[in-house]
């Protein structure tokens, strides 16, 4: 794939540049390399690109916060509270703003990263992301407690 989308970019870029006449003797050296670096550097930035869009769409299980983590400090800093739109995730920045879908209704509610999780056995099961209880009933999941999910960057956060 990542192959492929370069082979892509660097094809559009070629296209894209200034035609090269034979008769260019003397110009023939830089405008080569200015193509290659033009080439190059759209190469790169459509890979980096490529990765950070492959990292901002995950799917796996979702769970939701116990009660007894109401009113506990988060990662962030900020005071839990079920009746807010929060999540913890294992490695997205504090902060982000993710949008999960559950696979088996269709329903979607967006998140705000603000806490570290799931860990342990829960991650090994599979399970990418922690809900607080009210975005878990936006999901329609209470019942299940576990459930697939889509879970789509909207916004990256700045905090780490």
């Amino acid at each position: 794939m990542k192959a492929a989308l370069r082979l892509l970019v660097a094809l559009c870029v070629i296209a894209s540049a200034p035609a090269v006449y034979a008769g260019q003797t003397d110009t023939d050296d830089s405008v080569a390399t200015t193509i290659t670096t033009t080439v190059v550097a759209a190469v790169t930035s459509s890979t980096a690109a490529a990765g950070v869009v492959a990292k901002s769409l995950q799917t796996g299980l979702a769970t939701y916060y116990a009660r007894g983590f109401e009113g506990m400090r988060t990662a962030s800093g900020e005071v839990f509270r079920h009746a807010a739109n929060i999540a913890a995730h294992p490695s997205w920045p504090l902060g982000t703003i993710a949008r999960v879908t559950n696979l088996a209704t269709g329903q979607s509610a967006d998140v705000r990263i603000m806490d570290r999780g799931p860990f342990g056995a829960s991650r090994k099961r599979g399970v990418i992301i922690d809900l607080s209880q009210s975005t878990a009933r936006e999901l329609d999941m209470i019942r299940a407690g576990v459930v697939k999910v889509n879970v789509e960057v909207i916004e990256w956060g700045k905090q780490r």
